[in-house]
């Protein structure tokens, strides 16, 4: 934290939020998140991530699901305009920013009411990676104890 504020110090204003909590009804249901950062810009908002991994690619960050739906979040939850995004690496002391235009969100809001409709119908196909030994249903799928 030392690190950030010496190199951001000129540049840091007194954040419009902290840890500001949302509640995105996606087709009813309540997507609920914390954003850990948000400061006011001129005509718009900006949305902080930070991160202790590795830092991204800018391709990666231009794409990161999280960011787009915290904008989502925030322009319909909170009613603030997101005009910038941001991932914070904290351990190389790197902001990578990015955008999203209104169609963007529009399509991660379909995308997500596709979601919450499959879910309903219990019509979603198991994505096996290396999130499946912490998932609580792993006793369940059929792709958990493939290849064991």
């Amino acid at each position: 934290m030392k690190d950030y504020f010496q190199v951001h110090k000129e540049q840091l204003a007194q954040p419009a939020y902290l840890e500001k909590k949302f509640t995105l009804k996606i087709s009813g249901i309540p997507l609920i998140g914390s954003i850990d950062r948000i400061d006011d810009l001129e005509k718009g908002i900006e949305i902080i991530d930070y991160k202790t991994g590795k830092v991204k690619e800018q391709k990666d960050v231009d794409r990161d699901d999280q960011l787009t739906i915290y904008a989502l979040a925030a322009r319909d939850a909170l009613g603030l305009e997101p005009r910038q995004l941001a991932l914070y690496f904290m351990a190389e002391n790197k902001k990578v920013v990015t955008t999203r235009s209104s169609e963007d969100l529009e399509e991660k809001r379909k995308e997500l009411e596709e979601t919450v409709e499959k879910i309903r119908e219990s019509k979603f196909e198991a994505n096996p990676g290396f999130l499946c030994k912490w998932c609580d249903y792993k006793h369940l799928c059929d792709e958990y104890n493939v290849g064991d």
